[in-house]
């Protein structure tokens, strides 16, 4: 319909001097058949038939099973999404605070651990590094089914990298948040 608008606005536009190119285009119409059914009939209808027939809407998560894959994939996006929230605010953070927000995080670091309240650094360090680490190395996993090639070939592949990508993550995680800096 788009196309038979256009190129008849171009054909009214550049070819009505010649009356005799003009009487020479034909547009062929599509004519509408009795058997075919509106978008919106198709949708009711289906609609109708998944309630008669006692279905959820698809893809519902009672119909699948939590595998690995799944799990891996949401916790990927949702983390994604706070290291990017978290990334965001550190601007705004360090506007209202002194305006170093490097050295404002150290002394609450030294204070912190002189109060004793090394395991609530650790925590914090763990909340923060987790995130970065599993989606960084998801982010490889991903990265090289596309540069070598294998794509999702073999489930088993599947389940090993995403438990090396789990069991990676959290030994960085744990060997980068117990680092301290002597002082």
């Amino acid at each position: 319909m788009l196309a038979r608008l256009c190129t008849r606005s171009v054909n009214t536009r550049f070819l009505s001097s010649s009356s005799q190119l003009t009487s020479k285009i034909q547009y062929n119409v599509a004519k509408p058949q009795g058997d075919i059914k509106s978008a919106q009939t198709q949708v009711d209808d289906w609609l109708n038939n998944n309630k008669k027939l006692g279905r959820p809407m698809s893809p519902h998560l009672t119909v699948y099973a939590w595998t690995i894959p799944m799990t891996m994939s949401a916790l990927n996006r949702i983390f994604s999404f706070a290291l990017v929230g978290a990334f965001m605010l550190l601007p705004i953070i360090d506007i209202f605070s002194s305006g170093s927000l490097a050295s404002d995080i150290a002394s609450f670091g030294a204070e912190a651990r002189s109060n004793g309240n090394g395991a609530g650094i650790f925590a914090l360090k763990m909340g923060l590094l987790f995130p970065l680490w599993f989606h960084i190395l998801l982010g490889f996993r991903h990265w090289s089914w596309d540069i070598f090639a294998v794509g999702i070939r073999n489930i088993g592949t599947l389940y090993q990298t995403g438990y090396a990508a789990i069991a990676l993550a959290i030994v960085l995680t744990i060997g980068m948040s117990a680092y301290s800096k002597a002082e």
